[in-house]
């Protein structure tokens, strides 16, 4: 490390704080310009697609702060640490700082990862309340040591190898999770009054034989709360059809309990409360025992969350992508409630909602379909895991000069 020098972000960068242009100018909003707030960021993934975007007349309103493709995003405020990389000309919000780098300086898939290797330090400076706060003076002037821009290249060249490969196992999943609802909305959505033969109209809820509460326990163990557990809330059911590093959180739970509301082998899980205004409650992930066996440890729903145990889970594969598809046709805002801000999903009500149910042996047929999409995502899930463990046990080993790259 004899030729790493000392530097900060400023003396390397510009760095831009976001801005949300005022809401109720409506004609801000909906373009082609990418608004990335920290919601749209996921952990360990490099490039993010925001739910919102800005219009032409809301770039000219802030076109002070345009991002340029290449530019890192990173989370400044409350859920201080999130990372990504824009793609294309992007706005970010207020709670977002980004890194522009000077190219005769650095790398800026380079920053991409030091930035991740500096988050424990850049987590104490925005301290320990209930919103933490990194500001732009504090972010862009913090040193570090900073190689020749070979050695940044080489570095950022091993890093990005490794999620290189997990992109592409990524979209991989995407399309094969994309064959499964294609091949289901064409088997499966038709016309009530004109179906086949054998096919009729039913429930949902006549496949459910138990639903099962969440259980939040205790976040340490006491004599009481032995077994350690993975706790899933709605938030936590994306990145585990992703394969992305769970952020669900470890706690313990009673024994006894723990026997009663743990996930097993076909369990479907649906968030019952939560949602924004664009999103309704009953997100759903679907539990198989390679999703355990690669976390080595047991699982249980939050209280926010319920199970459903299939009477069959044969058919798990027919229920997952038939609950996907009603969530996708945005069916659930009509079965939320809740005065108090929080919404809440009638389970029941969504359960009871007449639909159309093919006869046992298309079921059986598309569940073997189903059940090769959903299987090959989870081994590729795995492999993911394994390369995004490879990839952060030689980050900090990169970037403090332990392991030197040519």
């Amino acid at each position: 490390m004899n030729n790493w020098q000392k530097t900060t972000l400023k003396e390397i960068s510009r760095v831009v704080t976001g801005k949300t242009p005022p809401t109720d100018s409506k004609e801000f909003f909906g373009g082609v310009f990418p608004f990335i707030t920290p919601t749209d960021i996921q952990d360990g993934v490099r490039y993010c697609d925001p739910e919102r975007s800005i219009s032409d007349k809301g770039k000219e309103y802030q076109k002070n702060i345009l991002l340029p493709a290449d530019a890192i995003c990173y989370t400044s405020i409350a859920s201080v640490g999130k990372i990504c990389i824009t793609k294309k000309p992007s706005f970010t919000n207020q709670q977002i700082n980004s890194v522009i780098a000077d190219k005769e300086k650095a790398d800026y898939i380079f920053i991409y990862y030091l930035l991740q290797y500096l988050t424990p330090y850049i987590k104490s400076i925005a301290g320990g309340t209930m919103t933490s706060i990194v500001n732009k003076t504090q972010f862009e002037n913090f040193s570090f040591s900073l190689p020749p821009i070979p050695t940044q290249r080489a570095i950022a060249g091993v890093l990005s190898g490794f999620d290189d490969k997990i992109e592409l196992l990524r979209a991989e999943n995407k399309t094969l999770e994309n064959i499964a609802q294609t091949i289901f909305k064409e088997w499966f959505v038709k016309d009530e009054s004109n179906l086949p033969a054998g096919w009729r109209v039913g429930k949902l809820g006549e496949y459910v034989g138990e639903l099962i509460s969440g259980e939040w326990g205790k976040d340490t163990a006491d004599e009481i709360h032995t077994e350690r557990i993975i706790c899933l809330r709605g938030t936590d059911l994306p990145d585990l059809k992703m394969g992305v590093s769970l952020r669900a959180p470890h706690r313990y739970v009673k024994k006894d309990k723990f026997d009663k509301v743990r996930l097993v082998h076909g369990d479907i899980i649906v968030e019952i409360s939560g949602g924004t205004a664009d999103q309704s409650t009953g997100r759903v992930a679907y539990f198989i025992n390679e999703i355990r066996k690669r976390n080595g440890i047991g699982f249980v729903a939050s209280n926010f969350c319920k199970i459903l145990r299939l009477k069959n889970i044969d058919i798990m594969p027919f229920f997952y992508f038939y609950w996907e598809y009603l969530y996708g046709i945005n069916l659930f805002f009509n079965f939320e409630n809740g005065s108090t801000g929080i919404k809440n999903l009638n389970l029941k009500g969504v359960l009871s909602h007449k639909v159309v149910l093919p006869n046992e042996e298309k079921m059986a047929e598309f569940a073997v379909i189903g059940k090769d999409c959903l299987d090959k995502i989870q081994s590729n899930n795995s492999q993911i895991q394994i390369l995004a463990k490879l990839r952060d046990t030689l980050l900090p080993k990169l970037m403090g000069g332990e392991v030197e790259v040519k």
